[in-house]
C-alpha cells in the first residue's frame, strides 16, 4: 500500500566550492560613509572652496551690474575733496594745488620720445614723528589720466626748492613737492583728471624684523582741471 511505499531522501546539496581565500565580511554602513566623507574632504579642500565662493560671487555680481557697480560704488565711498583744502593723509597732511601736464619741464620731467608728463603740486607736512619714506607716499598717489597706465603707474616725488628727489619727509617740517608721471604722449590732454590719495600704514613683517610704510586705503579723492605746462 502507498502508506507503507518508503519515501526517497532528499539529495543532499552541493557543498560549496572552496576558492582557497576566506570569505570577506560586507562593510558596514558606518566604514562606507567613513569612505564617502573621506573622499569629499579630498576633493573640497579649503583652498578649492575658496576657489568655488570667489566664483560664486563673480557671478552674482555679473548678474547685479556688474564690476563696474562695485567701482562706482567704492569710488562714492571716499570723499571728494577740492584744490587747495589742507587734507589729513595719515601720516601727512597735504594740499594739492594744480594738476599740469606737457612734454618736459628739466630736470624733474626731461623731454623723451613718445613721453609726456603730468604734474601735480603738493605742499606735504609729516606730522608723525618719524621720517617717512618719499617713494611709499609716491605709491599712495593714484592720477586717473588718459596716458597713465593704472597697472604700474611711473610717479616721482621731488622737491620744488631744489628740484631733487625727495627721498624722505622729516617730521613738521612743510616740503612743496612736485609729484610727476610719466604718460603715452599720443593720449589727448584731457580737460580734468583724477588725483586719489590713500594713507600710510606701518607694517612689522611676522616672518622677519623688516617693516615699512604700505598704502593702506583711499582717503580723499580730487577731480582737477588739467592746464598746459609753461615752459619759460
Amino acid at each position: 500500500m502507498a502508506e507503507n511505499t518508503p519515501r526517497r531522501a532528499l539529495p543532499d546539496a552541493p557543498a560549496p566550492t572552496s576558492t582557497g581565500e576566506p570569505e570577506r565580511a560586507r562593510p558596514s554602513r558606518l566604514a562606507i560613509w567613513h569612505d564617502r566623507y573621506s573622499l569629499v574632504s579630498d576633493i573640497l579642500t579649503p583652498q578649492r572652496v575658496g576657489l568655488v565662493l570667489v566664483a560664486v560671487v563673480l557671478l552674482v555680481t555679473g548678474a547685479l551690474g556688474g564690476l563696474d557697480a562695485v567701482r562706482a560704488v567704492e569710488a562714492e565711498e571716499i570723499p571728494s575733496a577740492q584744490p587747495g583744502e589742507a587734507l589729513r593723509v595719515a601720516p601727512f597732511t597735504i594740499t594739492v594745488t594744480s594738476l599740469r601736464q606737457g612734454e618736459a619741464l628739466p630736470p624733474v620731467a626731461r623731454a623723451e620720445p613718445g613721453v609726456t608728463y603730468y604734474l601735480a603740486v603738493l605742499d606735504i607736512t609729516n606730522t608723525g614723528d618719524t621720517v617717512v619714506d618719499g617713494v611709499a607716499l609716491a605709491q599712495a598717489l593714484h592720477l586717473d589720466a588718459p596716458g597713465v597706465d593704472p597697472a604700474s603707474p611711473q610717479v616721482t616725488l621731488f622737491r620744488v626748492e631744489d628740484s631733487l628727489r625727495a627721498r624722505g619727509y622729516q617730521p613738521g617740517v612743510p616740503v612743496p613737492s612736485v609729484a610727476v608721471w610719466k604718460a603715452d604722449a599720443t593720449a589727448a590732454r584731457p580737460a580734468e583728471a583724477t588725483l586719489t590719495l590713500s594713507s600710510l600704514r606701518w607694517h612689522q613683517y611676522f616672518s622677519s624684523a623688516d617693516a615699512a610704510w604700505e598704502v593702506d586705503e583711499p582717503v580723499h579723492r580730487l577731480t582737477l582741471p588739467v592746464r598746459a605746462l609753461a615752459v619759460p
